[in-house]
């Protein structure tokens, strides 16, 4: 289980951490809690881009899904978001630069 331990719009740092229920053969089931525990700093999405862009890539989009349509050849096919960001309080962006 991804837990949100903490979040501070101020200052953009997140605490997370991840649970997990393991059960060996024969034995009751034991729980990991915080196995994995991560602290950092969330960067927006404009930071994002615009770091991409100093890095020298040619363009930058950004999508708010895997995929709208897979052909026969499998390649994807995808719109970037051009009508703002998602406004549910939780959501997945993939931030993508192109050369």
């Amino acid at each position: 289980m991804w837990q949100q331990i903490e979040a501070s719009p101020l200052t953009a740092r997140v605490r997370n951490a991840m649970h997990f229920q393991v059960k060996a053969r024969g034995a009751k089931a034991r729980t990991l809690e915080n196995a994995f525990e991560y602290d950092w700093r969330l960067w927006t999405v404009p930071e994002l881009t615009d770091a991409i862009t100093e890095a020298g890539f040619a363009s930058v989009e950004v999508y708010d899904r895997l995929g709208d349509a897979l052909d026969g050849d499998g390649n994807l096919y995808v719109k970037p978001i051009d009508d703002g960001l998602p406004s549910e309080v939780s959501f997945v962006v993939y931030v993508v630069g192109r050369r």
